[in-house]
């Protein structure tokens, strides 16, 4: 049996090679395709979700609704040709939500979306008289 952990007397292993090139080469592209997480806060009138997205600018942000999905996509070409990152994120709206109010806004690096409560129509009750 080879034992696979001994020291290497010309270098490193080939796997910690690979792993080095790869991380030196797509480490530019990871600070800006950062793993999102979302922050969702609710107040008795909206939800506010807010997540980073580090090295984006307005116009590389799109944000749609599509019936009850929320559609989130950051796109930025790097000035290295090849070199491109990206996020892409869709949530499904609660059908509480009013879709024609969402409004968003990137400032440093954060992305805030609020979703506002939709109003809530008074039940109305109307007496059927039995013959």
């Amino acid at each position: 049996m080879i034992n696979i952990n001994r020291i290497n007397q010309y270098g490193p292993p080939l796997w910690e090679e690979i792993d080095q090139f790869f991380n030196q080469a797509f480490s530019r592209a990871n600070q800006r395709n950062p793993k999102n997480q979302f922050r969702v806060s609710e107040s008795g009138t909206q939800w506010t979700l807010q997540t980073d997205l580090p090295g984006f600018s307005k116009s590389e942000v799109q944000i749609t609704v599509e019936d009850n999905l929320l559609k989130i996509v950051a796109e930025a070409t790097d000035e290295n040709p090849g070199f491109a990152s990206g996020f892409t994120q869709h949530i499904r709206l609660s059908h509480l939500v009013d879709r024609s109010k969402v409004t968003a806004r990137l400032e440093n690096g954060v992305l805030e979306i609020v979703l506002p409560r939709r109003e809530e129509k008074q039940k109305q009750e109307i007496r059927i008289d039995v013959n």
